[in-house]
This record gives structure tokens, C-alpha cells and sequence, in this order.
């Protein structure tokens, strides 16, 4: 279910990517949705892929599937840190899946070489914010990076940063 092909990210790296219904990220804003990257190249390959992956996401066996995934994953690299990156492609799309993301990562705690890194700009729906502090409160091994461009700084000012995460800004020119 997971992609270690990041290369980008390096090869230790977990790709989780959920396809939007319509394409439409829930907290993406007008400049987010005429710069997505994840609506051109390799992703427009794997649409078919995220769309399964989304559909996967309301399934019982998703968290035990997901964190045996990590689990087996980790374990084949224990000499080495192994992240899980949360969302290549997709958003937090509500707070029930954030909750499922919560059972995993509590059920793979244990593991000293995993952490999870997440891109979201959900921090902007108070009950999503307050959620994500919560989740970066309960697991250190949790990075929290909240995505912003000009739209969303305009409408909402600079977010503030949660726990040791960062601010991600989309660039708009080169």
C-alpha cells in the first residue's frame, strides 16, 4: 500500500498518497490548486492507484494493515531511520481518517528508528488544528510541516508553527 520509491526523500522513506474525490483537496486554496504539483507527472500515472488507496482509507483492516506494513518495513531496516511521509498526494480529509493515522502511529511507537513527517493545510479548520496538536503532543516521533502560500497567509495570516514542525510555503514563481 506504501511507496518506498521516493527518491527524492531517499529510499528509506514511506510515501502514503490517497487520490481526492474530484480531485479537490479539502483546505486547498485558489493558488494551491493552480500550482498542485500532485495533478501532473508521475502522480497523473498513479491515479488509478490513490483513488484505490482513498477508497482503502474507510476499510476496517486499514489501520492494522498499514501499521503491519510500517512494522515489517522498519524492522527489514533497523539500522537505519525509516519515515513515513503523509501526504505525497492527498489531505487530511477529515477527522475520523486523522484518528485512523493516530491508531497507527501509537501501534508502531515502539519502533526507535521510525518517525512520520506530515504536509497538511488543515492547520487552517480549528477542530483539524487542534487535533494535529494533540497527535504532535502524544508522539515526538511525529513532524507536523503546515503548508501555506500567499492566498492562505492573506486570508489567515502565517500559521503557527506546531511542535517541531515547519511552515511550508508553496512557491508561486521561481
Amino acid at each position: 500500500m506504501l511507496s518506498n520509491s521516493v527518491s527524492k526523500k531517499g529510499n528509506r522513506v514511506l510515501a502514503w498518497s490517497i487520490g481526492m474525490p474530484n480531485n479537490k483537496c479539502p483546505f486547498a486554496s485558489r493558488v494551491c490548486s493552480q500550482y498542485c504539483y500532485a495533478s501532473t507527472g508521475q502522480f497523473t500515472f498513479h491515479s488509478e492507484r490513490y483513488a484505490e488507496n482513498y477508497a482503502f482509507t474507510a476499510m476496517p483492516e486499514f489501520v492494522e494493515t498499514m501499521a503491519t506494513e510500517i512494522v515489517q518495513f522498519t524492522e527489514n531496516h533497523l539500522n537505519e531511520t525509516v519515515s513515513v511521509a503523509l501526504h505525497e498526494k492527498g489531505e487530511i480529509f477529515s477527522l475520523e481518517y486523522l484518528g485512523k493515522w493516530e491508531e497507527i502511529i501509537s501501534a508502531t511507537e515502539d519502533l526507535t528508528n521510525l518517525n512520520y513527517f506530515i504536509y497538511t493545510r488543515a492547520w487552517r479548520s480549528e477542530p483539524f488544528r487542534t487535533a494535529l496538536e494533540k497527535l504532535a503532543g502524544n508522539h515526538n516521533k511525529v513532524r507536523i510541516n503546515l503548508s501555506t502560500d500567499s492566498d492562505m497567509t492573506a486570508k489567515f495570516g502565517v500559521p503557527k508553527k506546531i511542535g517541531n514542525g515547519l511552515i511550508a510555503f508553496l512557491a508561486e514563481s521561481e
